[in-house]
């Protein structure tokens, strides 16, 4: 009779589900997997040329320890001694030079000699602006040469198109599609 009466009952609910277990879980596997993709993304790469190799240290930490083929690490330890005795030979006639200040005092004035008729007289602070001003005029100038003949040949073919759509010139809508381009 129990059987019967078990029917009739309403069913237990299920256990409420543990989010803070879940949590702790997924992090746990979130922490492994990175663990794992780290030591996927370091292999031991060899080439001709050297070779890297990665030593794990425990506690995530790693070593890499790069080295050259052997007649490559020759030809280094080779560029180095030359490089050195470069430096050497620079710095024992550096040693040599006059230590005092630079100075033409010892020369003679010979304006003569240098035609600066040609030359264009370089600008001082009192008209630098103006220097500016024209500097800018001209590169505005040279821009706009280069842009003109685009621009006049957009405003032929709008007023093509426009003229097509059966919008007469002097309209409100012909000027305002102009006033836009």
């Amino acid at each position: 009779m129990s059987f019967v009466t078990d029917i009739f009952r309403s069913p237990k609910p299920p256990p409420s589900p543990d989010y803070a277990g879940a949590a702790q879980a997924q992090g746990a596997a979130n922490v492994e997997t990175a663990r794992v993709e780290g030591r996927m993304n370091r292999p031991d790469v060899f080439s001709p040329y050297d070779q890297t190799l990665v030593t794990d240290l425990g506690d995530d930490r790693f070593a890499q320890t790069y080295s050259l083929a052997p007649e490559y690490e020759a030809q280094r330890v080779k560029q180095v001694g030359i490089t050195d005795k470069y430096l050497d030979t620079a710095g024992n006639y550096l040693s040599g030079l006059p230590q005092e200040t630079f100075s033409l005092s010892g020369l003679s004035a010979q304006p003569g000699l240098i035609d600066r008729s040609g030359l264009t007289a370089l600008p001082t602070m009192e008209d630098i602006n103006t220097y500016a001003q024209r500097v800018e005029g001209d590169y505005y100038n040279r821009a706009l040469s280069r842009i003109q003949p685009q621009q006049q040949q957009e405003v032929i073919d709008l007023q093509t198109r426009l003229i097509n759509a059966g919008i007469p010139e002097g309209t409100v809508a012909h000027n305002n599609a102009l006033a836009e381009l």
